[in-house]
This record gives C-alpha cells, structure tokens and sequence, in this order.
C-alpha cells in the first residue's frame, strides 16, 4: 500500500490483512454480499472526479487510477468509465445512480460526501470513496481511503507517545472550523491515553497580535509537544516567536499540510525534530512503492503526488 502516515507500521508483504485495515490492526469486516460478483472479460468500474473544479488533484489521481489499471494482469480486464463531476454532492449521487443503471458495475471509485455514500447503498453499487471528512460512513458495501482529521491525530499522539514518551501536549490553532476539528480530535485521543493537554489557545491567521500571544502562552506552558493544524507558512510565524530554549523544549506536530520537502527546508531551523504526517512515503523500501514511482515517472514524466498514489491504491 502507498498511502500512509508517520506511525503507520510497514505490512508484512505476505499478510492477508485487507489493505483498508488501519495500521492499528483492528480491521472491518468484509461480507460476500458487500462486493459485486465480476464475470466475464472485463468489469466495468466508474471512476467519478473533479476534474474542472479541482483539476490538479482530480488529474492526479485519474492517473493513479489508470495506471494500477493498466498494471492488473491477474483479474479481468477494467473498463473505465470516468466521469468529471462538480463539487455538489448530488453531481456524484446522480452519476452512481446513472452508472447503475447500465450494464453491471464492479465498483466505483472516488466520489467525496455522505449523500454518495447512501446513494450507492440504495442502488447496491460497491463504493470505494476517497473522502477525509470525518461524517463519512463506511460499511454495506461502502469503503474509505482517505487521510481523515483523526488518522492524523492518532499517528502523530502515537509516535509522540509512543516513539518519545511525551505525555504533556499542547495545541495552538487557527481560529477555524478545521482547527477546532483538530482540537476535538486532540482532545478525543488524549483523554482516551489519560495523557494531559496542557495548553489550548486559538489565534486569528491574519492578526500578528493574535499569534504573539498564542506563541507567548505556549513560550510559558509545561508542554513537551505542541500541534499547529495549520500550513509551514503560518506554523513558522508562530514558532519563530518562541525563544530557542523553548524550540528546543517544545517539539513540534503537524498535520499532512506540512508534507512538501522544499518548504520544510526553508524552515529547517525551526522545525528542526518536528513530527508531521506524510500520507505519501516516498522514501519507503518497499519495492511495491519504488516500482510504482518509476512506473509513474516513466508515463507521465513527472513525480507522483499524495493524491496520485491514493488513486492507484483505490
């Protein structure tokens, strides 16, 4: 599998464990009656992406996707069938029930939102979404694989915890609907290790008052990790307020926003040991993620992205 987060264990090539099962073990239940029988020489599989809307990420992963396509030698053959949707979560709901309409489909890949979901449970088609959002639903027939608000948190309280036995967390986050999600999901996983969060504080992006504050109150805590739910832009600013005592005290956690390699060598300085989630790990040893960046780079002359690797996974 490409797709993964810092603290996420490497899999045994030769396990069975299904490839959504989290990477703490627990995995869901696959019943027979959750996946299309496929017959014949070739399955038909919808593929529905935001191709116009959001055309970098949905190219991206349409290459992923037809790249593993092109790669199936041991199942019958996959006939396509991709669809550009806007980002209405009707557009998607209106093109699975078109889909199923036709001729059998195996599976559908990609549409985002809840009402997807429910839709492709009405009309029985197998639905792999590649969603973030946490109200999205798996289960009768509906799969995610998609890095959520809480994967996040989980991988990154794990390896503080876990890997660095720090026990004393602090968060300081923007003052928006996504960094109160974090909060809560912080919240969530550190109650449920009985480990302390010892700062909460929330700035406002565009006031410099606001942050110097924020880094102020975190300059002065017990905290041993802080999390910034926030780009490298923005997490600098804050950290670049802090005393190089307290940088050297306070190690750093972030979210998948910070997986740009050019970007956090700008900032080494200041994020010297910090802890981020890279959904995309391309320096695995794996051979199955080397020949699949070679395989990329070879068709399409450029590197494969985070979303191009979640589509050949899909």
């Amino acid at each position: 599998m490409l797709f993964r987060s810092v603290g996420w264990v490497e899999p045994d090539p030769k396990s069975s464990r299904p490839f959504w099962a989290p990477y703490d073990g627990s995995a869901l239940a696959l019943k027979e009656s959750d996946v299309a029988p496929i017959s014949g020489d070739e399955a038909r599989v919808g593929v529905i992406l935001s191709l116009t809307k959001y055309g970098n990420i949905g190219a991206e992963m349409k290459r992923g996707i037809e790249l593993a396509a092109a790669a199936q030698t041991d199942l019958p053959k996959e006939r396509l069938e991709v669809r550009d949707v806007g980002t209405e979560a009707a557009d998607s709901s209106a093109v699975i029930r078109e889909l199923a309409a036709g001729p059998k489909v195996a599976a559908v890949l990609g549409p985002l939102g809840v009402p997807a979901a429910t839709t492709a449970r009405d009309v029985g088609v197998p639905l792999l979404s590649l969603s973030k959002t946490e109200p999205f639903s798996v289960g009768g027939g509906v799969f995610r694989l998609g890095v959520t608000t809480s994967s996040q948190i989980d991988a990154l309280v794990n390896t503080a915890y876990g890997e660095h036995k720090i026990t004393r967390f602090a968060v300081v986050h923007p003052q928006t609907a996504s960094g109160q999600e974090f909060l809560e999901a912080l919240r969530a996983k550190l109650g449920a290790l009985n480990l302390q969060l010892v700062l909460e504080v929330a700035y406002t992006t565009s006031d410099e008052t606001s942050m110097l504050e924020a880094a102020q109150r975190l300059e002065g805590s017990t905290a041993e990790a802080v999390l910034i739910p926030d780009t490298i832009e923005v997490s600098s600013r804050l950290m670049s307020s802090l005393s190089p005592d307290a940088r050297k005290r306070i190690r750093v956690l972030g979210t998948s926003l910070w997986d740009s390699p050019d970007k956090i060598a700008h900032s080494q300085a200041l994020f010297n040991g910090a802890i981020f989630v890279a959904p995309f790990f391309k320096n695995s040893t794996r051979r199955e993620v080397q020949d699949f960046i070679a395989s990329y780079r070879g068709k399409f002359s450029a590197a494969p992205s985070v979303h191009a690797a979640q589509g050949f996974d899909a």
